[in-house]
């Protein structure tokens, strides 16, 4: 089973997983959607952010050669605690893995009305694990933690909106 895991990360088919799960995404979004104006926007624009996201977070990185998996949590808030020389590339990382998937969080309760932040956080899973599969990144608990609060703050923010927008 372990060759199987090996052979998909030594072949470079990052891209080709990456369009295979963008492919069948869109299918299931839009077969589930009474296709309206509002709703293929959404459809669009989330479809078009999750391929940037994945663009930037899998297909531009290199095999990473070391230890691919870190599942302490809060690690990086305890490097920066202890005065790290790199506190200030782990606070700028830890600030962009939460606005990272703030998008995600404000478009998906466009599409769907239920478990919105459900499918948010299964969009930063899925991330992760290609990162995993494809050895492009690092699959990182600290990750899941931070593009969670970016999806539980996107939802908030379409909250907000909703409740401001219905209030004219």
């Amino acid at each position: 089973m372990w060759y199987l895991f090996y052979l998909v990360r030594s072949l470079d088919i990052a891209y080709y997983l990456t369009a295979m799960m963008m492919g069948i995404g869109s299918y299931l979004v839009l077969t589930q959607l009474q296709v309206g104006r509002k709703k293929s926007a959404a459809a669009g624009l989330l479809v078009a952010y999750v391929f940037l996201v994945m663009s930037v977070t899998v297909l531009s990185r290199g095999h990473v050669k070391e230890e691919t998996v870190y599942l302490v949590p809060f690690w990086s808030y305890i490097e920066i605690l202890r005065g790290s020389p790199e506190t200030y590339s782990l606070a700028t990382e830890i600030v962009l893995n939460i606005l990272m998937l703030v998008p995600v969080g404000f478009l998906l309760p466009v599409l769907v009305k239920r478990h919105a932040v459900l499918y948010g956080i299964l969009v930063s899973v899925c991330i992760e694990v290609f990162q995993l599969i494809t050895g492009r990144g690092y699959f990182e608990v600290n990750d899941l933690i931070h593009n969670s609060l970016g999806i539980v703050l996107g939802y908030g923010i379409y909250r907000l909106a909703r409740r401001i927008v219905g209030s004219y």
